[in-house]
């Protein structure tokens, strides 16, 4: 059995948590392009609500080509092409938690989290 891709349609998911779904068994991947809004806190939620699966966002370009996806960790998106883009997003270089040495990006507000913490332990 082959997973079903769901229409992206952003004016449905507010509604999606009070619709019956499909049930699913993996994940949900929400595919955005550069320049769209990343994946919200409070749309991930919903798309728990609705679906009890992890939600994973990936970046694609215009012909569909992965630029940067997130990882098991959930902290940030590992760049997987050159052409990746740095919307309001801060280069982290520092290694994942998933394990991976890759470059990933973060949203501002997350990288001075980091840094934050970061500063305080030391």
């Amino acid at each position: 059995m082959r997973p079903a891709p769901l229409p992206r349609r952003p004016l449905s998911w507010t509604s999606w948590p009070l619709r019956k779904s499909p049930p699913l068994s993996h994940a949900v991947i929400a595919l955005t392009r550069p320049g769209e809004p990343r994946l919200t806190e409070a749309r991930r939620e919903c798309f728990w609500f609705a679906f009890r699966v992890p939600v994973f966002e990936q970046i694609i370009g215009e012909r569909g080509e992965l630029l940067a996806a997130e990882c098991e960790a959930h902290d940030g998106l590992h760049i997987e092409s050159m052409r990746a883009p740095l919307d309001k997003m801060t280069l982290e270089m520092s290694p994942c938690g998933c394990g991976r040495k890759t470059p990933r990006l973060v949203s501002a507000d997350r990288a001075e989290t980091l840094r934050r913490v970061a500063a305080y332990a030391r």
